[in-house]
């Protein structure tokens, strides 16, 4: 996963040019210490460096990133449906 802080005025044209990413099958808006939340798919640490260090590092708009590595998997679920 890879947090990205981006510039308020530019935070949609920064989602739409992720969307696009083959390399990306996630984004999502979050609220906290980062403004978005993209799961990124590489063989391995090096691809995964080239790939923020070319494409969203150096995206107009883009202010920060950090990358974290998921280890495992406790739970997973998809729904279209609230909870409460």
């Amino acid at each position: 996963l890879v947090l990205v802080r981006v510039a308020p005025e530019l935070h949609g044209e920064v989602v739409a040019a992720l969307v696009d990413l083959a390399e990306v099958s996630y984004v999502s808006t979050l609220l906290g210490r980062a403004d978005v939340c993209v799961e990124v798919t590489s063989h391995d640490n090096a691809g995964l460096y080239t790939f923020l260090a070319g494409n969203v590092r150096s995206m107009p708009g883009v202010i920060d990133t950090e990358t974290l590595t998921v280890v495992q998997v406790h739970k997973l679920r998809y729904s279209s449906q609230p909870m409460l």
